[in-house]
């Protein structure tokens, strides 16, 4: 019966033989079709041919994938961002103004983001321009140290054994590998990592927007002041008020448009 050999990631039958390097412990299913095809060491029938396609099939499906192209990249950070942050398909729709059919799509990897959807994006976590980079370049990281990463694509007959995986560079294929399933190709310890990162940044971004929301009423509490106190100065104060308002915002104004005319002369 086939063994896994942890010392080189090998697969070996009885006698020691590799039967197959796989890198990394094999899955379940691995294990199950090489018992088969090992009760079938000896049979050249039907059954041993489909055993062997189904372990070609499964060498594939096992492999860590992850999105490595920028476009599907940003998908993932946004599908992250939304389950880590406990946000049904509906509810992150609404947050980053678009319908639930089209993040779904986007999801899925029949669309990709829009710049726009990015930005409004890092706006409604309260993350900024360079936290959102950390993150996708952290994915990549994570992507260039832990091997070698996949984006399959199914081009077959979904209700056969023949289906076939190929890379995403082929154009003529039914559908792509939804984002939700890269997890579960990542490997448990390099997810625990990528799972961190983001909850941190999250958490950052939450507080920024409670600090922001807690300024915005302060001020709204302060505004709200000076306006009784304006409300109960005589007309000739008010007007003496509103006279040098004015005549600061003019003098901003002019700094403003001095400032673009020495850019532009430099």
């Amino acid at each position: 019966m086939p063994k896994f050999d942890e010392s080189n990631g090998n697969v070996l039958d009885d006698s020691g033989r590799v039967v197959m390097n796989c890198g990394r412990k094999p899955s379940v299913e691995m294990m199950k079709l090489f018992v088969e095809q090992y009760d079938l060491a000896y049979n050249n029938s039907d059954e041993r041919r489909k055993i062997e396609k189904k372990i070609k099939l499964q060498e594939i499906k096992d492999q860590p994938y992850i999105v490595s192209t920028p476009s599907y990249c940003y998908a993932y950070l946004l599908f992250k961002l939304r389950k880590l942050s406990g946000l049904n398909q509906d509810e992150m729709a609404e947050r980053i103004c678009m319908s639930k059919s089209s993040l779904a799509k986007i999801e899925n990897r029949f669309a990709t983001v829009d710049v726009d959807i990015l930005h409004i994006t890092m706006q409604s976590f309260g993350i900024n321009p360079m936290e959102f980079s950390e993150l996708y370049w952290y994915v990549q990281g994570l992507v260039q140290t832990n091997g070698n990463f996949y984006i399959p694509v199914r081009n077959s007959n979904f209700n056969t054994e023949n289906e076939k995986y190929s890379d995403s560079a082929i154009s003529d294929y039914d559908r792509c590998t939804p984002i939700n399933l890269y997890d579960k190709k990542v490997l448990k310890s390099v997810l625990e990592k990528l799972e961190m990162k983001f909850h941190e940044t999250i958490l950052i971004g939450k507080k920024r927007l409670i600090e922001e929301e807690e300024n915005r009423i302060k001020k709204e509490a302060e505004d709200e002041l000076k306006y009784q106190e304006f409300e109960k100065l005589s007309f000739e104060e008010q007007r003496t008020i509103q006279d040098q308002d004015e005549y600061e915002q003019e003098i901003n104004n002019q700094r403003f448009i001095e400032r673009l005319e020495n850019q532009c002369k430099e």
